[in-house]
């Protein structure tokens, strides 16, 4: 079981299976983050694809946080796609809004990797606790979820390590969505791992293993051609 919390302090699906992030995890660390990767990739079990199921436990959490979840989606300027639904089976988490919990924390998730290594029809993994955030504007709720999402998704907190980098994982707050380096983490957790650069070009690098870069080589990624120079970067 992995619990991933944030703190006022820090002011901080369908039927698919899942995979664990091991090749990835030993990589990006949370004590190597910083410099180009301001990132860290956690060893646990996620969802395989950006589409997911999701319900709330019920109307007052439903009530509460639909509007700024939604919110905190598209921080990720949609590479991650929600649905919700009411089907139980199809759903590979679920929100629950519990004001009791410690007041230090605004919200946690909760991740349980399965015993035989994939998930079946209605088991669910993962759960959003959000605690007593409903005095929060929309867009500081939309922040926490933003940052939520991205642990249901395999990402990693950073600001116990470092809160200077780039990232909504080392401060949530200082940032209005997701920064580059957090898109790039997710390419990673979805094991579609391009690395773009920040700044105007945006620049890409792309990794055929944990570690091991396309260079002076083309590649086929998801039906397409793409050439590397020696450096790396993408040139078509």
């Amino acid at each position: 079981m992995y619990i991933f919390s944030m703190t006022i302090v820090m002011m901080t699906p369908c039927l698919v299976s899942a995979h664990s992030l091991t090749p990835w995890a030993a990589l990006y660390t949370p004590e190597r983050a910083g410099g180009n990767f301001q990132f860290s990739i956690g060893d646990f079990y996620h969802p395989p694809t950006n589409y997911v199921d999701y319900y709330f436990e019920n109307s007052v959490a439903r009530n509460n946080f639909l509007y700024s979840f939604s919110d905190g989606r598209d921080e990720w300027g949609g590479m991650i796609i929600t649905n919700e639904t009411t089907f139980l089976d199809r759903a590979i988490f679920k929100i629950q809004y519990n004001p009791n919990i410690a007041a230090s924390t605004a919200a946690y998730v909760e991740c349980v990797s399965p015993s035989v290594g994939h998930y079946g029809p209605g088991e669910i993994s993962t759960k959003m606790v959000v605690g007593n955030i409903t005095n929060y504007s929309q867009k500081n709720q939309a922040q926490v979820f933003a940052h939520e999402l991205g642990h249901v998704f395999g990402i990693n907190d950073l600001y116990q390590v470092n809160d200077n980098l780039s990232s909504i994982y080392s401060n949530t707050y200082r940032y209005p969505s997701a920064t580059q380096m957090d898109r790039n983490a997710l390419y990673i957790c979805l094991d579609i791992p391009w690395y773009y650069m920040s700044g105007p070009d945006r620049r890409a690098k792309y990794q055929k293993a944990p570690g091991v870069w396309a260079r002076n080589e083309s590649i086929e990624i998801l039906g397409k051609l793409y050439t590397f120079d020696a450096d790396g970067y993408v040139i078509n």
